[in-house]
């Protein structure tokens, strides 16, 4: 069921993210970076943006990274999903995709650091990574012991 679930929860998060766009939501750290977003003026949280923006700088515009990365995830998965394989790699597909794109897009928002300078979500994203690697790692070197030497 996760499989079957995975592609469209890609999906669901670039359309969200579309949302996030359309209200200044989830803005970075400043940037000279050429697609960075202006903050307006008068930046008044839940008025002119939906994130705290210093009044004209240039921030992160990180929704548009994680909305960029969640359709690379998406297509990935449409790719993966057409080819014979064992159950559940759509699902350990989305995770380790998916933390990878949050793990390398906590480094522009502007969210407090926990551990290390890394942020909360970092943190989840790349035990998520680390695990679903292993696994996958796992997985591969179980299915290479099932098959007999020739």
């Amino acid at each position: 069921m996760l499989d079957a679930a995975a592609p469209g929860l890609a999906l669901g998060i670039a359309v969200g993210r579309l949302g996030d766009l359309a209200i200044a939501d989830h803005l970075g750290r400043p940037t000279t970076f050429p697609l960075g977003f202006r903050c307006p003026a008068v930046a008044v949280v839940g008025k002119t943006v939906g994130s705290p923006c210093p009044p004209g700088a240039v921030v992160h515009l990180t929704a548009a990274y994680d909305l960029v990365g969640a359709l690379l995830v998406f297509g990935l998965l449409a790719w993966l999903g057409r080819r014979p394989g064992q159950d559940g790699r759509l699902a350990l597909g989305f995770a380790l995709a998916y933390g990878t794109v949050r793990f390398a897009e906590g480094f522009a928002r502007a969210d407090k650091q926990v551990i290390l300078g890394l942020d909360g979500s970092q943190l989840v994203a790349g035990l998520v990574v680390v695990a679903s690697a292993g696994y996958i790692l796992y997985r591969h070197q179980v299915a290479r012991s099932d098959v007999p030497a020739t």
